[in-house]
Order: C-alpha cells, then sequence, then structure tokens
C-alpha cells in the first residue's frame, strides 16, 4: 500500500518534469508512494516519451489535446491521501 500518490502534468516542459522525478526520488526514501505523469498533448519536444524508458516504474498517460488544467488531464486517476495513525 502506498502512502503519497503522486500526479504530475506535462505540458512542453520535459526538462522539468525530468527534474522533479529525479527530485522525488531523491527526496522520498523514507516513503513508498507511486508516480501518474500525464502528457497534456506536447508538441514543442518528444514530451516524456523518453521517461517511460528511463523511468519504468512511473505511469504515464498521453492526451492529444492540451485541456490547459490538471482536473482534464488525469481523469482517469483519484488521489487518495492516507493518514496514519499519527497524522
Amino acid at each position: 500500500m502506498v502512502d503519497l500518490s503522486v500526479i504530475i502534468v506535462n505540458w512542453n516542459s520535459v526538462g522539468m518534469t525530468r527534474q522533479c522525478l529525479e527530485s522525488l526520488k531523491e527526496h522520498t526514501a523514507v516513503i513508498d508512494y507511486e508516480v501518474f505523469v500525464t502528457d497534456n498533448g506536447t508538441t514543442k519536444d518528444d514530451g516524456p516519451t523518453a521517461l517511460t524508458i528511463e523511468l519504468p516504474c512511473v505511469r504515464f498517460t498521453f492526451n492529444d489535446t492540451n485541456f490547459a488544467t490538471a482536473g482534464r488531464a488525469v481523469e482517469p486517476y483519484t488521489v487518495v491521501r492516507r493518514r496514519s495513525a499519527t497524522s
């Protein structure tokens, strides 16, 4: 069971997305987490396609269109934060 679910919405910013994923990996060694990246119709570069090979543990979805909001971009996912007995 995971402690944290992270959803990252990307649009024409694969470099920033890569940095974000690297930072998550560096700073979350003590918790169990999962990461979802949704590409919102990137046209500037290859989008996070290369990241699917580099980071097979990350779940990727690709939209053909930039929905301009995170809500529509991540519709297939539900984010739930579990509260521990100590929080």
